[in-house]
């Protein structure tokens, strides 16, 4: 995906950055590529393949692929959320969908949830937000694969109870222009969603989709900006606006 010369100017700047030879990060970019290999990365996004700082990259994937790291972690999240993953077990039934082309997988431990975290350079092992949500049955956190290539991260997506999707993130934190391919997908997904609730989750709907417009509220009134990636400067609640899927108000009928 590099020509020589811009292979030769991204060594020179990491050179510049860490202050280390060419020939010691030439290997370091080796291992680090063939780790995000086993760990089914997208190689041709360029911010899997020339990371910013490669070293602190491949030092960061050296912790995923020994797993000591994360397991700590999952433990120390598991102690303070003790039910967190009784309730991804319990929604697995009613949020798992695929067709030919896509699948929502739920997640069935909080290593996983981690994993797929560090892998696309999301925020979900940096806040406790989620957990939060998930244990409260606010909104779940669920992955979007391709059905093709099912093993590789690609979306999250963080869903309410109804269906209403609240946030779609891939690698970056970003949403890019493949996502509009399973639009359809999605709206079949929430449709299904739908059908399977039961009481139960019609009123935890309705509670989320309350606390949603609350937290809206807070957001625009202390005028939080995101600070990095290609939406820095923005309004988190515009973006997290334009990010919303509604199920059409199906779901949060009582």
């Amino acid at each position: 995906f590099m020509s020589l010369t811009k292979t030769v100017n991204y060594l020179k700047k990491q050179c510049t950055l860490t202050q280390r030879p060419p020939e010691e990060l030439l290997s370091t970019w080796k291992d680090y590529l063939s780790m995000a290999k086993r760990l089914k990365m997208d190689l041709g996004n360029s911010l899997v393949y020339k990371p910013k700082d490669l070293k602190k990259a491949h030092d960061e994937l050296v912790e995923i692929v020994k797993d000591k790291g994360l397991a700590i972690q999952a433990e120390e999240i598991a102690e303070k959320f003790g039910e967190m993953e009784n309730v991804l077990a319990e929604i697995k039934p009613k949020f798992e969908y695929e067709d030919k082309k896509y699948a929502i997988i739920v997640p069935q431990t909080i290593e996983e949830i981690l994993m797929e975290s560090k892998v696309l350079s999301l925020c979900m092992d940096r806040t406790e937000i989620y957990w939060d949500r998930i244990e409260q049955r606010e909104s779940f956190l669920v992955w979007l694969r391709r059905k093709e290539d099912i093993e590789k991260p690609w979306y999250v997506i963080e869903v309410q109870p109804g269906g209403n999707v609240r946030q779609k993130r891939t690698l970056g934190d970003n949403q890019n222009d493949d996502f509009e391919d399973a639009v359809k997908f999605i709206k079949k997904w929430q449709k299904e969603i739908v059908r399977r609730m039961t009481k139960e989750d019609r009123l935890l709907a309705e509670q989320s989709e309350g606390k949603r417009l609350i937290e809206m509220q807070k957001l625009r009134e202390d005028g939080n900006r995101i600070h990095r990636g290609k939406l820095a400067g923005k309004l988190l609640a515009d973006v997290l606006e334009a990010d919303f899927m509604e199920t059409g108000g199906i779901a949060n009928v009582g």
